[in-house]
């Protein structure tokens, strides 16, 4: 920050360079694949389940991002996502254990 700063570059100028972060919203139970090009990594999946607002975003590589709420006499729910190899996303909020 000190960098752009010395730099002269203010907000408006960063501005021109973010890609915005695209959102997919799912369902209680709802399990959905994202073709490759629907989401990139840093996107947001999120899920509202039993009272909960869950998100995670889309890993850099292959593997799960997960959220979740859980506890002693508590149902638990999640939501995990992964990026598969070729670039698509699976996307699962539900109740109960992984």
């Amino acid at each position: 920050m000190a960098v752009i700063g010395r730099l002269g570059l203010g907000w408006s100028v960063l501005q021109k360079h973010l890609l915005p972060r695209r959102h997919q919203e799912l369902i209680g139970g709802e399990q959905r694949t994202f073709s490759a090009r629907l989401l990139r990594p840093g996107d947001l999946v999120t899920c509202d389940i039993r009272g909960h607002h869950l998100e995670a975003g889309i890993p850099s590589g292959a593997g799960p991002e997960r959220d979740g709420y859980g506890g002693a006499n508590i149902v638990s729910v999640t939501l995990a996502v992964a990026r598969h190899v070729d670039g698509s996303v699976t996307a699962d909020c539900h109740v109960g254990s992984p």
